[in-house]
């Protein structure tokens, strides 16, 4: 029999969790949040040219449905959702801005959910700390850099964050209350919402990017070490988990055909490099580093990871490992899939499908913030110290980013162009599908049409992968040579389709190079 005045461990464990913040704090910190996130995506949101990716989800949306869920399927690798809600939403209008704002719609959405999980991670030191965690968490969100580039570009990468960070919501909370899981679906007290949050989450990242299969297969893999682990299985938690997955594999199945027959094409040929140990460190930096701190990167990378690891532990010490592991498992699982896949089959590894791993990575930094040691005044000085530093060097980060950051410079090229092509001359636009953004370029400046032809075909035809320039192609290149005096070709280098420069050595087989520049990847020549 335990000593008087001590409290058994079993009592210590089944003790209830202290109660949640006052409503009204909560509500405060996330739309507080929330308005910085969407300040800091809207914050020149259509200052910069629409680049190659999101030129083509312009060309995309603006396809009937019926097309987007049919033939355009045999073209472009990626699931129709995207482009049918972008569809949608056209009808905010089709500029830079707008076409944009659908990704800052998704990446605002995220924070709540960033904030609930930064609360479930920071909150057992109490109510306050919880609620601290879960707003440095967002103000974290709000402001990491990347998380900012993709909500404010016209491709599914912030939805794609926001499905996936819905998922950890919902596996945090079963974790947390794991008698949960064995109630059966009918019941008035079955969790619905932490369900319907994994499933739909699940559902919706399925039809938002193929390798969306990687992240739910490694939480899959970490739900069957738990159950097993903890020794949760039951009859009707098996139940429970199985009725889950066949809802997600019934939504997901109709795309099955169209993801065999992409799978099959990415196997035989595609763009993305294979990867090396710079353009891996260069992920890790990009996900939980300080990528735009420049010569504050390296300690600000060392005090952040410091601070998840501590986060992580604290947060094992006082509820025990399923939740710290699970935010593990998000952070560092994906990308150990991605590279595995990429070595063992295809390269597919890239920064923008990994986003959302950088939603736990910021959880359990701002967990470790609010449980640093110590008692007292001077304690919570320092732990307020250290969030509200935190928060000022990603809102630095944030300001250089918005101030460096620049992608493909199609205004440019369009510039250089308008100034310089005379009226009748053919400008030749090498692979075909980079014509979109020049187009989009041209008309956003407001003068003539140029004399445009694609190579080696019109888009979409010939495909959107390697692209050799066809006998067509080759003779109408001949016969411009033939008809006019100066020739124009504009290429997009980024991964280097033409490896021979086809396009270049055909056209200047009895032509001298007049004028060659490079506006970063973008390629101008004129033949004479």
């Amino acid at each position: 029999m335990p000593p008087t005045g001590t409290t058994p461990p079993s009592a210590r464990r089944a003790a209830p969790p202290p109660p949640p913040p006052a409503a009204w704090a909560a509500a405060a910190a996330v739309l507080a949040a929330a308005a910085v996130a969407g300040g800091a995506r809207l914050w020149g949101i259509g200052d910069r040219p629409l680049w190659l990716d999101e030129a083509m989800t312009l060309w995309f949306a603006r396809q009937p449905f019926a097309d987007l869920w049919g033939y355009i399927l045999t073209l472009e690798p990626h699931p129709p959702l995207y482009y049918s809600l972008q569809r949608l939403w056209l009808a905010f209008g089709d500029g830079a801005a707008a076409l944009r704002a659908l990704s800052t719609v998704f990446a605002v959405a995220t924070v709540p959910l960033v904030y609930l999980l930064g609360r479930a991670a920071g909150g057992h030191g109490g109510p306050g700390r919880g609620l601290a965690a879960g707003f440095v968490a967002a103000l974290l969100f709000a402001l990491a850099p990347l998380q900012v580039q993709y909500g404010q570009e016209a491709r599914g990468y912030a939805a794609l964050a926001f499905a996936q960070t819905l998922i950890l919501c919902g596996g945090a909370w079963l974790v947390r209350h794991p008698s949960a899981l064995a109630l059966p679906p009918w019941s008035a007290a079955a969790p619905a919402a932490a369900w319907a949050a994994v499933a739909g989450g699940a559902g919706l990242s399925l039809w938002l990017h193929n390798t969306a299969v990687l992240y739910l297969g490694v939480l899959f893999l970490f739900l069957l070490a738990w159950l097993t682990a903890a020794g949760l299985w039951r009859r009707q938690v098996a139940v429970n988990l199985a009725l889950a997955v066949a809802l997600v594999v019934l939504v997901w199945a109709p795309y099955w055909p169209w993801l065999w027959h992409h799978a099959r094409d990415v196997e035989r040929d595609f763009w993305i490099p294979a990867p090396d140990l710079a353009s891996v460190l260069k992920i890790l930096n990009d996900l939980f580093g300080a990528p735009y701190l420049w010569r504050l990167g390296a300690p600000m990378i060392a005090a952040m990871a410091a601070l998840a690891a501590w986060g992580a532990w604290s947060l094992w010490r006082a509820r025990g490992w399923p939740l710290p592991v699970l935010l593990l498992t998000a952070l560092a699982g994906p990308l150990a899939a991605h590279l595995a896949v990429s070595l063992a089959v295809r390269p597919i590894l890239l920064t923008r499908p990994l986003i959302a791993a950088g939603v736990p990575f910021l959880v359990l930094v701002a967990a470790g913030a609010t449980a640093l040691p110590g008692r007292g005044k001077a304690a919570v000085a320092a732990r307020v110290a250290v969030m509200v530093f935190l928060v000022a060097a990603q809102g630095r980060a944030f300001g250089n980013f918005a101030q460096s950051f620049a992608k493909e410079p199609w205004d440019r090229v369009a510039a250089a162009l308008r100034a310089e092509v005379r009226p009748g001359e053919p400008v030749y636009v090498y692979p075909h599908y980079a014509t979109l953004p020049l187009e989009v370029a041209l008309a956003r400046d407001g003068g003539g049409a140029l004399d445009l032809h694609p190579l080696p075909a019109p888009f979409p035809g010939a495909g959107i992968r390697s692209l050799p320039l066809t006998p067509q192609a080759r003779a109408e290149l001949a016969q411009a040579r033939h008809d006019h005096p100066r020739v124009w070709l504009v290429v997009r280098t980024q991964y280097d389709l033409d490896k021979q420069d086809d396009a270049v050595r055909t056209v200047r087989q009895d032509r001298r190079t007049a004028d060659e520049r490079q506006i970063r990847q973008l390629r101008v020549w004129r033949f004479e």
